[in-house]
């Protein structure tokens, strides 16, 4: 009976051991990913900082070209209707 238990101790610690290491590889793929993701945000971010700043001078050529476009589809619109 002694035997049948010290055979049967080691399983439980071998099962806990391989789930704690799937746990630990999970969490650091996870970790990769949400690093990751931050940079794509990041250089997203960066690249529409640029734009925001174009539309928020009105007196560029890139403000007053995106306005025309807008004035324009707002006026194909209205004659749609």
């Amino acid at each position: 009976m002694l035997s049948q238990a010290s055979t049967q101790l080691p399983h439980p610690i071998a099962a806990a051991e391989v789930q704690t290491k799937e746990v630990c590889d999970t969490r650091r793929m996870l970790e990769q990913r949400l690093d990751i993701l931050r940079a794509q945000h990041d250089e997203a971010y960066a690249y529409l900082y640029h734009i925001e700043e174009k539309f928020q001078d009105t007196t560029s050529e890139f403000y007053q070209g995106a306005y025309a476009m807008y004035k324009s589809a707002e006026q194909a619109r209205t004659k749609a209707e």
